[in-house]
């Protein structure tokens, strides 16, 4: 099994490259005629939302389609399905962005409390996540982001 970084998705979703994107498609169908999968990583996913959001302005009903190419792909293993088909239902109805909601059922299949408190502001949304492993440990924001509230 081989996989796909964040480059190969992009180049397969945006077709903006000719060469690369026979390429990408060359491989994709040598592995489907051999029987192989290719795996998509969490972190593939997450990085070619946040490419085609910034570099492309994806709007959030184009992300979600991209998610659904990926996912209805043959070719296509992901490292977690059930976890990514989670995030992705967040993520269809919520506020905070496709890494956030993979990284709260990340840390509830590992068992640990995931605090996810999203503030938001008239400039921006301030998303905090708190991973905890036990009430030993005082919660501590180990990620702060931020990003404008306008829509792409």
């Amino acid at each position: 099994m081989i996989a796909f970084d964040t480059n190969y998705i992009v180049r397969l979703l945006i077709q903006d490259d000719p060469d690369q994107c026979a390429e990408v498609s060359a491989t994709m169908r040598l592995e489907l005629e051999n029987g192989r999968n290719i795996i998509l990583y969490d972190v593939v996913l997450c990085e070619t939302l946040w490419v085609l959001g910034s570099a492309y302005q994806a709007s959030l009903e184009e992300l979600l389609t991209a998610l659904k190419v990926l996912r209805n792909e043959p070719v296509f293993a992901f490292e977690n399905p059930e976890r990514v088909e989670t995030a992705v239902k967040r993520f269809e109805g919520g506020k905070a962005d496709f890494a956030d909601y993979l990284i709260l059922e990340m840390g509830k299949q590992n068992r640990h409390s995931v605090n996810f408190r999203i503030q938001i502001s008239w400039e921006r949304q301030v998303i905090h996540i708190h991973l905890v492993r036990s009430s030993l440990f005082k919660a501590s924001p180990m990620i702060s982001s931020s990003r404008s509230t306008a829509t792409c």
